[in-house]
């Protein structure tokens, strides 16, 4: 089976999260880690890739128009400027394509059964702390953003190891960078579904020196419309 290397962007605390790993009892489940903040929600959001569930993803996007608070992901050249984006639904199209291949609308073209994947393990790795993005918020300078006395954003770059398995005979290897922002809803508890959202993703993917590779939004884009 041939494997094409891709670079992209983040990763979670060291650990590969993969469906069916090896090793464990069945009968006897781990508890699911407690999401209390921002590093343990990235931690979710690796977890919840690996099991390719497209609703369970969605659930994690910021999608609240009302507030400013819309997830947006970005590919950015070296600098971190934004060199293409896409929005919210195409994200939950992609991943619904990715995820449930069997499964799209009847009016979008069918995926690619080579492209169908039989596994996906990530491995996302923290490259320094979350530190709180105060440009984001709404202000005379940025009148779109978001209300601080809403939400707490946050942003930290992670190492991201990526492997895809598709039905096919390419497998697909990520190997780079991402950089994540997270939102904190500052009026619901802990326990609350949607305490924290993923506002962005940014794949530093636009590299000059970037040559024959690919990126985690490469694989991504195979499954777009």
């Amino acid at each position: 089976m041939r494997r094409r290397a891709l670079t992209a962007g983040f990763l979670l605390a060291g650990v590969v999260w993969a469906l069916g790993a090896c090793g464990t009892d069945p009968t006897e489940p781990e508890p699911e880690p407690q999401v209390v903040d921002d590093v343990s929600f990235v931690a979710l959001v690796g977890r919840v890739y690996a099991s390719r569930d497209p609703e369970e993803y969605a659930a994690l996007l910021a999608n609240d128009p009302a507030s400013n608070a819309v997830f947006t992901f970005r590919i950015t050249d070296a600098a971190g400027s934004t060199q293409s984006a896409w929005d919210v639904e195409t994200e939950k199209s992609i991943h619904q394509r990715m995820f449930r291949p069997n499964a799209v609308p009847a009016n979008d073209p069918p995926v690619d059964p080579e492209l169908w994947l039989d596994g996906v393990q990530v491995t996302l790795t923290p490259l320094g702390e979350f530190v709180e993005r105060i440009e984001l918020y709404r202000s005379a300078e940025n009148p779109g953003g978001v209300d601080a006395l809403r939400w707490r954003a946050t942003g930290a770059r992670y190492k991201t190891d990526v492997f895809f398995q598709p039905s096919g005979n390419t497998e697909f290897v990520v190997d780079g960078e991402a950089a994540f922002v997270v939102l904190e809803d500052l009026n619901k508890e802990l326990a609350d579904a949607g305490k924290f959202l993923l506002l962005s993703w940014s794949d530093p993917c636009a590299l000059p020196t970037i040559q024959q590779r690919e990126c985690w939004s490469s694989v991504k884009q195979l499954y777009a419309k």
